[in-house]
């Protein structure tokens, strides 16, 4: 049976551990109180059990207790006392429990329930405080929903223009047909919930007052006091009632973050027919109904509403007298109708994307909900636990009554976050699956694709395979025999070159996996950090099947290739030398493919952070792409064997095995300077793009790290190719200064190691590791490893039997090595940077910006409010439950606060 506190361990949220039970802690209280129980029973005399509960307290005081167990059952005496701010009841402090009376003479224990009081205390604090945030990012969420429909009412507005203008309808017909729209007509594109008209709100206020003749004093008053409110918000609603469809370019807008634009709050629609995926909900446009129902008018422009009006009137009273406005329409109708199709166009895409935005946000807004849910759910199982232990000591049965003023602390009691979770499954399943449920659940909560018994399988099968085939490998190239006929030193010089690209990057991703199993175990939360859609990351386990699988395939490649180069005919055809370009197409493609095989979704993300790396400077740098921009400044060989392979194959030099034909080619050794410093490139622009979002100065300073590396890498090349004794003294300057600027800043920055002020001398306040050599060892062999460059200095090629390319191959592996290394320590200290802020679930970036700074939202936001105070009273606020019934805009997830 598992214990419960590797449970515990097993099932937080990481990010949060610091805010949970801390039940190790509580569970030493124990052993103490255990330990000193024992002690007491050994030192003691069997006979004089008195004596034993005079160590406890008197024999009265046990009598006490039980009399007070059962004064607090019955709720005249209760164990706890409730510490409570001023103000609502709502917003009272914390638990704090106290046992008093029987315990009074047992330190250990007042010591444990001190300590219990202190972490319920502490449980409390942290769950009102997110619960706090999840309410105002729900409503902000909510009010986002609806500036989406403002923007489809807009464009659903547009498309019935066009669709006016196929059927050929003069303008001032189109116009009279919005303003002759009767209550309760349908456009045929576009449907219209008609809103009250005057004498229904007439009518609503008198039955209203009505009511409240039967109503206190103290509500009366409130009454009197809104009656010049309901004045103004009555003007306002007759006023925008006048205008039901003024012309598109006189609306106000506001702006949005990604170049859509909406008309304000107060026109919105709840059956936009567009391209947009959001339906009606079932049931028209009830309003006892939890759903976002929206207005036929459009919004009031910054002019006064009554303007607008009669400039409106006046434009269409002209064209019906003189026509004249009638015919500069019609010689403008092509090219106004041409422009129309383009802005819909592109209207539909932005729509579209702000869609998929707020998908993904209730996605995530849904997950952390559940996480909280899951923290409240773990809390209540660690107290149960620990007051069973504590009982079975003690040998009473305090657990029930402790156990029951937990039920009735904040965190338990609180029913927000389960509501929330309701009610976001409502706007999900409405208006983002179409009222499927099953399907919005399955995107709500996202199930992991854990590895079966044929992963495990198939991974045994190809390890042995990738050993055997490894063994067969060089058992060839160690016979001298073999090794000559297949050609010695050009071989490696040549296609050992292309084989080892390959094998650079299988390398590459044998460390990833190892960093994936590493940080499993030590409960980094790497998808979360990455970024990672729910449920489709890949665990180690996949990981290591691929590399054998290709490894398989490349080691068997490269022994078919040396045996049918042995055997070939002195005259013999050159097929075998394609091998190599074959197996390199087969990566590519195995990468490339559309088809939903290879884990299509994890090649899909990791070939749009590419997208992204590659064109640093004109996206947003996520840690994802810097992450993946690190990588590959350690596959700097490849990147030079890549310009080789393709003057290798390109020039057609794969013929006679010349490799001297593209070392000395001027346009390839212009080419191998690209390639070299295309990676560190990517990193330098990266940090100049983050230094321009961010304003964060360290990016300059790391940009430079990587300006020194091209610089250092420019020499070392210059050298390579002229041998000169000057560029010998450059290259080891450069190098060495790229060299302790890499060392400071992979320790110091990426690490956050070499902290003089810390609790841990030399490292950082907070380690995940037990054993603290473990990380001056990584810094040890890290410098190591960072020195690998000496070697280019050292004429390695004179080694009997080895290639430079083979010692190349041999010191670019070891930077790989490195390079999986750094990646355990560098998001180890990410990691550690969330748990600090206690950031578990991800910003998704919405849409819309805020519009409260409208005076219509102000007057909304405003109403809301003023409406939620009065529910509580048991009554509405007239003049705002007008204003919220005419834009049909009263919030489900404010509902939900306030039930």
């Amino acid at each position: 049976m598992v214990k419960f506190s590797k449970q515990l361990e097993g099932s937080l949220v990481p990010e949060w551990k610091g805010a949970y039970c801390n039940y190790k802690v509580l569970k030493r209280d124990v052993n103490r109180i255990k330990q000193d129980r024992l002690r007491l029973q050994s030192s003691a005399p069997r006979s004089s059990f008195e004596g034993h509960l005079r160590s406890l307290g008197s024999i009265s005081g046990l009598h006490s207790l039980g009399s007070h167990l059962k004064r607090t059952a019955t709720g005249l005496n209760p164990l706890s006392r409730g510490v409570h701010d001023e103000g609502d009841e709502e917003t009272a402090a914390l638990y704090d429990a106290e046992l008093i009376e029987p315990l009074g003479h047992a330190e250990q224990d007042k010591v444990f329930f001190n300590h219990l009081d202190a972490e319920l205390e502490k449980i409390n604090r942290f769950y009102k405080t997110k619960e706090a945030e999840f309410v105002a990012q729900g409503i902000r969420l909510e009010k986002q929903l609806l500036a989406l429909f403002e923007v489809q009412e807009a464009l659903a507005r547009q498309n019935l223009k066009m669709q006016t203008f196929s059927f050929a309808k003069s303008p001032e017909h189109y116009r009279d047909d919005l303003l002759d729209t009767e209550p309760g007509h349908e456009s045929p594109l576009l449907e219209v919930v008609t809103v009250r008209r005057g004498d229904e709100f007439n009518s609503r206020r008198k039955s209203s007052t009505s009511e409240k003749k039967s109503v206190g004093s103290e509500e009366a008053s409130a009454s009197n006091s809104s009656d010049e409110e309901m004045e103004i918000i009555a003007n306002f609603i007759e006023n925008v009632d006048l205008t039901e469809a003024p012309d598109q370019e006189s609306t106000d807008e506001y702006s949005v973050s990604d170049g859509v634009t909406a008309p304000p709050l107060g026109s919105m629609t709840s059956g936009t027919k567009s391209s947009s995926q959001l339906r009606k909900p079932v049931g028209g446009t009830s309003s006892d109904e939890s759903s976002v129902v929206l207005s036929e008018t459009d919004a009031a422009s910054p002019l006064p509403v009554v303007e607008k009006k009669a400039d409106f009137h006046s434009r269409l009273q002209q064209t019906r007298e003189t026509g004249e406005l009638q015919s500069n329409r019609k010689s403008k109708r092509p090219k106004r109708l041409i422009q129309d199709m383009i802005d819909m166009s592109l209207g539909k895409k932005k729509v579209q994307s702000s869609e998929k935005m707020l998908r993904t946000a209730f996605v995530e807004f849904y997950r952390g909900l559940g996480l909280l849910k899951s923290y409240c759910s773990l809390n209540m199982v660690a107290f149960a636990k620990i007051m069973k232990k504590y009982d079975k000591v003690v040998r009473h049965k305090f657990g029930p009554v402790y156990i029951r003023e937990v039920e009735r602390s904040y965190f338990a009691s609180s029913d927000k976050v389960t509501k929330l979770m309701t009610k976001v499954e409502e706007i999900f399943t409405k208006y983002f699956a179409d009222h499927d449920r099953r399907k919005a659940m399955r995107q709500l909560r996202p199930m992991q694709q854990h590895g079966g018994h044929n992963i495990t399988f198939l991974l045994g099968i190809f390890s042995g395979a990738s050993m055997a085939l490894l063994v067969g490998f060089l058992l060839l190239v160690s016979s001298t025999a073999e090794y000559r006929k297949v050609g010695g030193r050009n071989y490696m010089d040549t296609v050992f070159r292309v084989f080892s690209t390959l094998g650079l990057v299988l390398l590459h991703m044998y460390m990833y996996g190892w960093n994936v199993y590493a940080w499993q175990r030590v409960r980094i939360n790497y998808p979360f950090i990455f970024e990672f859609s729910p449920g489709t990351e890949l665990r180690y386990r996949e990981i290591f099947l691929v590399c054998t699988a290709f490894t398989s395939l490349l080691l068997g490649t490269m022994i078919a290739h040396i045996i049918a180069s042995t055997r070939q005919a002195p005259t013999g055809s050159y097929t075998a030398e394609f091998a190599p370009l074959g197996i390199t197409l087969v990566f590519l493609v195995a990468l490339f493919t559309p088809v939903n095989i290879l884990y299509r979704s994890s090649r899909i993300f990791f070939l749009r952070c590419m997208q992204r790396v590659i064109f640093a400077p004109f996206y947003k740098v996520i840690l994802a792409d810097f992450f993946l921009g690190d990588q590959l400044t350690s596959q700097v060989a490849s990147f030079r064997n890549f310009e080789f392979i393709l003057c290798y194959y390109s020039g057609g030099y794969f013929h006679d095995r010349e490799e001297d034909s593209c070392t000395k080619n001027i346009t390839f050794q212009v080419l191998m300077y690209v390639f070299s410093l295309l990676p560190y490139s990517f990193r330098f622009w990266q940090c100049l793009r983050r230094w321009r979002d961010e304003g964060d100065k360290r990016q300059l300073y790391n940009a430079g790290k990587y300006a020194s590396a091209m610089l250092a890498m420019v020499v070392k090349l210059t050298y390579m190719i002229k041998q000169d004794t000057i560029w010998l003294v450059l290259f080891i300057l450069f190098s060495c200064f790229a060299t302790l600027y890499q060392i400071y800043w992979d320790l110091v920055i990426d690490w956050g190691l070499l902290q003089t002020d810390s609790k841990n001398r030399y490292l950082r306040d907070n380690l995940i590791l037990r054993k603290k050599y473990i990380y001056f060892v990584s810094m040890g062999v890290n410098v190591v490893l960072r020195l690998a460059w000496v070697s280019s200095i050292q004429h390695l090629n004179s080694f009997p039997g080895f290639s430079q390319a083979g010692w190349d191959t041999i010191f670019a592996s070891l930077e790989v090595i490195r390079r999986g290394h750094w990646n355990f320590y560098r998001l180890e200290n990410e990691h550690l940077n969330n748990v600090g802020k206690f950031r578990a679930v991800k910003t998704v970036p919405l849409p819309f910006k805020e519009f409260e700074t409208s005076w219509i939202g102000h007057l909304l936001t405003f109403c809301l409010n003023r409406l939620m105070q009065w529910r509580k009273l048991g009554q509405y606020h007239e003049p705002c439950l007008m204003l919220a019934s005419h834009h049909q805009c009263i919030n489900p997830l404010m509902q939900a606060t306030v039930e």
